[in-house]
């Protein structure tokens, strides 16, 4: 016969099973080789692709990513913006295209320079509509991209306000 006891721990087990598979993540970062770092989040990555799902914009998720990459623009505090991969971002007078200044001392993680062409690579991957970027009909709205040294000018081809909030005039 099986105790009360016995059958509440059974079903705890049984419930706790499926949730193994997404266990909070850690992060660890190793200062020297008897030191290290280690910042537990209380929730599933999505996966490393940051434009991979709606579930990407969960804060905490951001924050993973934020560790890891460097967006285009980032905010302060106080939520103003400030550089990121991106030194400038503006209009050209009569708002028909966007001059994205890239970072010149920008690297890969293997140490190779982050060039204006993967710049280029990584909007119209996020403009793809065949990908999963939930933030695809705002990247949509541009195209046509050029390089110049390390100043990228796109075509707006269509207006799009989540593109003017915070851009330079």
């Amino acid at each position: 016969m099986v105790s009360r006891r016995r059958f509440l721990r059974a079903a705890g087990a049984a419930l706790a099973a499926p949730t193994l598979s997404s266990l909070p993540v850690t992060v660890r970062a190793r200062e020297s080789a008897d030191s290290f770092l280690t910042i537990a989040y209380n929730t599933t990555l999505p996966g490393w692709d940051p434009t991979s799902s709606a579930h990407a914009a969960n804060p905490v998720v951001q924050s993973i990513y934020k560790s890891v990459f460097d967006s285009y623009v980032d905010q302060n505090p106080d939520l103003s913006f400030k550089p990121g991969i991106l030194t400038r971002w503006e209009w050209n007078k009569d708002k028909t295209n966007i001059r994205l200044r890239l970072r010149e001392n920008a690297y890969w993680h293997d140490g190779t320079p982050v060039t204006p062409e993967d710049l280029i690579w990584s909007l119209e991957r996020a403009a793809d509509p065949k990908g999963s970027n939930p933030m695809q009909f705002v990247w949509g709205k541009i195209g046509g991209f050029r390089a110049d040294g390390f100043t990228v000018t796109a075509d707006v081809k269509e207006f799009e306000p989540a593109l003017s909030n915070g851009w330079r005039f």
